[in-house]
């Protein structure tokens, strides 16, 4: 029994914990149908209808917050770098060339004093770009949240885009949410992914994903997308 059949006859409320539950008694069962085990679930669940972990929930919205009040710090220390880029570029073009830079593009194309302070330049800016895109990647703290809304809408942002105000996520209206960074990943159904889904951390396993783990979480993730409707799930649930 797939957790994607329970989810059709459950009317997509079986969560998957509940499912987990309810194949162990199937699979001990020769004779229990999948109708059954759905009659079961009802016995057992039927009233209690899933709702995301609060204390899940709570972490992943407090992240948004905190990476929405980083914007004004953000941009002010995006100026701070620029201002002190361009002061690099005046310091250096003066220094390197006994000129302004205003002085070196007024002269001919082929001038060799244009040419080395363009590479100056080049160098300057690309230090400019890398050193923005840290100090954002920085305040993102790696992070990457996966949101299912109740209206099967999804967003997938980092935390570098929110703080960079590319991307504002909603907070209303969320059924599902996953976070991860380089230290956590865990969502509002299960909890911890590692425990949740294998009953042992990543350390346990020393980073290390056998083929059969990489195929429960797959499984795991599918289900996800039919249970709560996403556009990726309607297709796969009638497929």
């Amino acid at each position: 029994m797939m957790y994607n059949e329970l989810l059709t006859l459950t009317d997509n409320k079986a969560t998957y914990e509940q499912f987990l539950e309810i194949e162990a008694v199937y699979m001990k069962k020769d004779s229990m149908t999948k109708t059954q085990a759905a009659s079961l679930w009802k016995r057992r669940h039927g009233e209690k209808v899933s709702k995301p972990r609060a204390e899940e929930m709570r972490r992943i919205k407090e992240a948004i917050r905190d990476f929405k009040k980083e914007r004004e710090w953000s941009k002010t220390m995006e100026q701070r770098i620029n201002k002190h880029h361009d002061e690099m570029i005046t310091e250096q073009i003066i220094n390197h060339y006994g000129k302004t830079l205003e002085e070196i593009n007024a002269e001919p194309r082929d001038s060799v004093t244009k040419w080395l302070a363009q590479q100056t330049l080049d160098r300057i800016e690309k230090s400019r770009k890398q050193t923005i895109y840290k100090w954002y990647e920085d305040a993102g703290n790696d992070t990457t949240l996966y949101i299912i809304y109740k209206d099967g809408s999804t967003l997938s942002v980092a935390g570098t885009e929110i703080v960079g105000g590319d991307v504002t996520p909603k907070m209303n209206n969320i059924a599902y949410a996953l976070y991860m960074d380089g230290w956590e990943h865990f969502d509002t159904e299960i909890g911890d992914i590692d425990t949740g889904l294998f009953g042992k951390t990543a350390e346990e396993y020393d980073y290390e994903m056998t083929d059969e783990m990489y195929e429960i979480k797959e499984q795991y993730e599918n289900n996800i997308e039919i249970k709560y409707g996403t556009e990726w799930g309607l297709k796969h649930q009638t497929a």
